[in-house]
């Protein structure tokens, strides 16, 4: 959990907030070299980029697809390239990690608890991993950053080593939902019609 103790005295050492940051991220089987950043996976990779001050990964803890193993791993890890951050690792159940609506409810229910620890959700810029993890757990991601349970999170995309050009990047693209109550609005402003973009913004 959470330790409040060891909140940083000055704030804002990461670029992108001046409020603590907290990452969230799922684990892939494929073990996070560490041999230096061209051969980290996105885990380590993303935290050098965003130097969060809290992480929670979240493994497959049962079945064929173990990872909680690299959780840990990436755990020893971040405390000598993150000393001052807080890690914690919130094992998923599951025998499938592969199974949407296993994982769903689990993801949901550990995102839950890692939001009880947090309290106040003023008090930090959320960010979420969406290059680790199985398919179904980078769907996920995309499915509760859109889900406004933590908000105005960040969405980020690790590239694969091999190809050339930053590694991090932003993923800033408006999901569906979005787009078109933004294009109603636009549609409704052109049309005069102010009572009924009140109505949809209330």
């Amino acid at each position: 959990p959470y330790d409040e103790s060891k909140r940083p005295v000055t704030v804002g050492k990461s670029s992108f907030t001046e409020r603590l940051s907290c990452l969230f991220s799922g684990c892939s089987c494929r073990v996070e070299q560490v041999s230096g950043e061209k051969s980290e996976g996105s885990i380590l990779t993303l935290c050098r980029a965003i130097s969060p001050d809290i992480i929670y990964l979240f493994p497959s803890s049962e079945g064929k697809s173990v990872t909680l193993h690299n959780a840990e791993r990436v755990k020893h890890e971040l405390a000598s390239i993150l000393p001052d951050a807080q890690c914690s690792i919130l094992p998923l159940k599951g025998e499938d990690p592969t199974d949407f609506e296993t994982l769903s409810r689990e993801f949901r229910e550990k995102l839950g608890r890692a939001a009880s620890e947090l309290g106040d959700f003023k008090n930090f810029a959320f960010h979420i991993n969406c290059s680790s993890g199985t398919q179904q757990m980078a769907a996920l991601a995309y499915v509760f950053a859109n889900s406004g349970m933590f908000p105005g999170v960040q969405r980020w995309q690790c590239r694969d080593p091999k190809f050339p050009g930053d590694r991090v990047r932003k993923i800033d693209t408006l999901f569906l939902e979005e787009h078109t109550f933004v294009e109603k609005i636009k549609r409704n402003i052109d049309a005069y019609a102010f009572a009924t973009i009140a109505d949809d913004c209330a």
